[in-house]
C-alpha cells in the first residue's frame, strides 16, 4: 500500500509539473511541515484523552503511558481497509489489562462515530461556500442523527437481540453479536462523556484544518480560512465514506479539486495536498510504527521480569 501511494503521489506530481510542484513545496519548507506535525500531535493527544475516557467507561484502567503507546500503535495499520486493523491491534495489546475484544471494538466504533460528527460539524462551516456539497453533508448528517437515535434505544435493542438469539438460529448467531456491539457503543455516548467524546476531537480536527490553511498560505494565494477548513474537513469526510485504506485517493482527489475551485494554481494545490497528507496521515502512520516497535520489546521485558 505504501509503494502504491508513493507511485500515485509521484504521478500526481508529474501531472502538476515536477518543477512547479517542487517550488510550491519549497515555499512551505520546514517551518510549515513542523507546524503541521505539531498540530497533528495535539489532535492525537486530544483523541487519546477521549480514548482513555471510553476505556474507563468499560471499566478498564490502563496506565496512561502504556495506553498512549497502544493507542498510537493502532495508526500503524490505519491504511487497512476501513481501518479494521486498528481495533484488532489495540485489542491484542489491551488483553494484558483484561480488556475484552468486543469492548475494544465498541470503543473504536464510538471513536469513528465521534470523529465523523466532528468532521461533519466543521464541514457545515463551508456549506455556504460550496452549495453543491450540501446534499452530501445533509445525507451524512441525517445518517449520523439516525444512528445516534438508534443508540438511545437501549431497551429496544436488548429486546431485539434476545429475541433474535433465541429464535433465529444461525441468523441469531450472526446478528446477535452485532446488536451486542451497538449496546456496548451506547456506553460511550452517555451525557457524562459527550464533552470529551465530541468537543475534544472537534477541537483537534479544527486545529489540523487550520494547519492545512497554513500550508496553503505558505504555498501562496490560499482560499480564505473558512473555505480551507471546509475543504479539509469535507475531503476527510469523503475519504472516510469511501472506505478506502486511509481514504487514499478519494481524500487527495477531493482536496485538490476543491482547492482548484477555490482559486489555487494546479501545482500549488497538488503540493499543499500532498504535504498535508504527509503531516497528517503518514506522520501518524510513522508514529504508529515507532510505538509498535516499542510495545513488543516492553512486553517481553515484562514477561522476563515476571519470570525472575
Amino acid at each position: 500500500m505504501v509503494a502504491v501511494s508513493v507511485l500515485a503521489y509521484l504521478g500526481i506530481t508529474l501531472w502538476g509539473g515536477w518543477d512547479a510542484v517542487a517550488e510550491a513545496a519549497s515555499r512551505v519548507g520546514f517551518v510549515g511541515m513542523a507546524a503541521g506535525c505539531g498540530l497533528m500531535l495535539v489532535n492525537i493527544w486530544l483523541r487519546f484523552v477521549r480514548w482513555q475516557a471510553y476505556l474507563r467507561a468499560f471499566g478498564f484502567t490502563v496506565p496512561a503511558g502504556e495506553s498512549l503507546k497502544i493507542f498510537v500503535a493502532g495508526f500503524a495499520v490505519a491504511i487497512t481497509p476501513g481501518g479494521a486493523g486498528e481495533p484488532v491491534l489495540r485489542g491484542l495489546y489491551l488483553r494484558r489489562f483484561r480488556a475484552g475484544f468486543p469492548d475494544v471494538v465498541a470503543a473504536y466504533i464510538a471513536e469513528r462515530i465521534s470523529d465523523l460528527i466532528s468532521v461533519l460539524a466543521l464541514s457545515l462551516l463551508g456549506m455556504l461556500v460550496y452549495p453543491a456539497a450540501r446534499p452530501v453533508v445533509a445525507i451524512v448528517a441525517l445518517s449520523i442523527a439516525l444512528l445516534l437515535l438508534l443508540l438511545r434505544q437501549g431497551r429496544w435493542i436488548d429486546t431485539l437481540k434476545t429475541s433474535i438469539e433465541n429464535r433465529a438460529g444461525v441468523l441469531g448467531r450472526i446478528v446477535g453479536p452485532g446488536l451486542g456491539t451497538i449496546v456496548r457503543v451506547r456506553r460511550c455516548f452517555v451525557p457524562s462523556l459527550l464533552v470529551r467524546g465530541l468537543v475534544l476531537p472537534t477541537i483537534g480536527w479544527a486545529l489540523t484544518a487550520i494547519g492545512f490553511y497554513y500550508l496553503a498560505y505558505l504555498a501562496g494565494q490560499p482560499p480564505p480560512l473558512l473555505t480551507c477548513m471546509f475543504i479539509y474537513s469535507f475531503s476527510i469526510l469523503v475519504g472516510a465514506l469511501s472506505f478506502l485504506p486511509g481514504g487514499l485517493g478519494s481524500t487527495e482527489g477531493t482536496m485538490i479539486g476543491l482547492l482548484l475551485l477555490g482559486g489555487m494554481q494546479q501545482a500549488d494545490a497538488i503540493a499543499v495536498t500532498l504535504l498535508n497528507r504527509i503531516v497528517t496521515l503518514w506522520f501518524s502512520v510513522a508514529l504508529g510504527v515507532a510505538c509498535l516497535y516499542l510495545l513488543p520489546r516492553r512486553k517481553h521485558q515484562d514477561e522476563a521480569s515476571a519470570g525472575t
